[in-house]
């Protein structure tokens, strides 16, 4: 018997399946507090609504598997930046960044006095009564502080250059740096010498910005290019999630490759292929398939008398199983099928025979093919003498039953005057692209049902 998944069991008294997925210890903090202010224990905690162990496996397995994506994309998203090497390219795009932040935010406050009030007026050092009414444009009061503030300013900045003093120029860089998702040694030799380039390019921001006050026609230049290979390659990282998605999660780009819609018997029969590989190996992420997992899968169809059906049904499950696996590899989710494992599909097949003399008296022989006929039991909604038409087209033809069963009024033809039926997979189910075809049947070996049903029909 399959083992139940973690976290789901029964209800001791009712039976109905009942699954808790819980919080990662280290992720516990990143998920809304309870009533009581205690942190969260779990992520999800409700019954199955099923007393159907296959079934509550399946949905487990599908939730486990929902939720660990979750728990992955939290975790990806609390980890910080990764270092980078810092080129020649990083640190000029770098200094130029910082250079156009401190030019822009000056041009932008330049021209409202109220933000030129509110970003320069309220300095210890600065006559707050000058700031106590702001017009249209500065008074001579007005910009005379603005202009010894900023003349202030440059010469911090030299200051904190001739001391070696990089602290404020850190907040800068780092404010540059966040939004590439990178951070840079800026502790090492070589992080200490890239700071004081960047703060002599500080010390000349500010300089243009005291130029400004004096009224030098000082422009901002442009917003520089993020150069190539300077932020981490996404990459990895991008397949490193996708490697953590489930064979589920390939259903629609398989449909896709493959023209499906989502009622197509290729996709039910998926679907049921799916159901039996979660009850088999649990949910596996794509990048954990291995050749053992498909061995596991292959004995576990294989087990016919659990399963109840042979090798050859056994087969078309794996195949369709395999299917969403070489769909990954077409994506590039994977780099290769490592899932792949043949097996003798033939192995206690039964063999296919003719109808012997002895069978055809016996089935000839039976009521319904006698003068007898209204002996015969009436099945719900099929006269007798339909079910003896339906047998001769089964005899005559060689069309398995579910091709025969499924057959429209539609599909009765007359195609260059000879009776056909046309089996398609419009009407149902039909095993192979190549079971779609017509058949003729053969006017002299039937019964008058057929022959009715071509009548009513034409």
């Amino acid at each position: 018997m399959t083992t139940l998944p973690p976290g789901l069991e029964p209800h001791p008294q009712s039976g109905i399946y009942q699954l808790r997925i819980g919080i990662p210890k280290h992720l516990q903090h990143l998920f809304p507090r309870t009533s009581g202010g205690k942190l969260a224990t779990d992520a999800y905690r409700a019954s199955l609504k099923t007393r159907n162990r296959a079934e509550a496996i399946t949905i487990a397995h599908r939730l486990i598997a929902e939720h660990r994506v979750r728990f992955q994309a939290l975790e990806d998203s609390t980890r910080p930046a990764p270092f980078v090497p810092l080129s020649e390219e990083l640190e000029a795009y770098i200094a130029q960044a910082v250079q156009n932040l401190v030019l822009t935010l000056d041009e932008q406050t330049r021209v409202t006095p109220r933000l030129v009030s509110a970003y320069r007026g309220h300095l210890p050092n600065t006559d707050q009564a000058a700031w106590e009414q702001t017009g249209d444009f500065l008074t001579q009061e007005q910009a005379a502080a603005v202009q010894r503030f900023d003349q202030e300013q440059a010469q911090a900045w030299k200051t904190a250059l001739a001391r070696g003093d990089f602290s404020s120029t850190r907040e800068y860089v780092d404010f540059v740096c966040d939004p590439l998702s990178i951070r840079v040694a800026w502790d090492t030799t070589e992080g200490r010498l890239a700071l004081q380039r960047i703060t002599r390019t500080l010390v000349r921001a500010t300089e243009a910005v005291a130029q400004r006050s004096q009224g030098e026609p000082v422009d901002t230049p442009p917003e520089p290019v993020i150069p190539r290979g300077a932020t981490p390659d996404a990459e990895p990282v991008k397949k490193t999630r996708e490697a953590l998605k489930t064979l589920r999660d390939m259903v629609p780009s398989w449909q896709q490759w493959n023209g499906y819609a989502e009622t197509d018997n290729p996709v039910k029969r998926t679907g049921k292929a799916l159901a039996l590989f979660e009850e088999a190996c649990g949910t596996v992420s794509l990048s954990d398939l291995t050749r053992a997992t498909g061995a596991t899968f292959v004995k576990f169809l294989l087990d016919s008398k659990a399963r109840g059906f042979g090798a050859k049904t056994a087969h078309n499950h794996y195949a369709s199983v395999n299917a969403l696996v070489n769909t990954a590899v077409k994506d590039g989710i994977l780099d290769r099928n490592q899932f792949t494992v043949s097996f003798d599909k033939t192995k206690g097949a039964k063999k296919r025979e003719g109808w012997t003399d002895n069978e055809l008296e016996i089935l000839f022989g039976a009521l319904l093919f006698s003068g007898q006929m209204e002996q015969v039991h009436h099945w719900d909604n099929v006269t007798p003498e339909d079910g003896r038409a339906a047998l001769l087209l089964l005899l005559h033809t060689g069309a398995r039953i579910g091709e025969i069963a499924q057959l429209r009024r539609e599909d009765f033809q007359t195609r260059h005057g000879i009776k056909t039926i046309r089996i398609t997979a419009e009407a149902g189910t039909v095993k192979t692209d190549e079971s779609e075809r017509i058949v003729a049947l053969a006017s002299h070996l039937l019964a008058d049902g057929p022959v009715r049903i071509h009548r009513s029909v034409l």
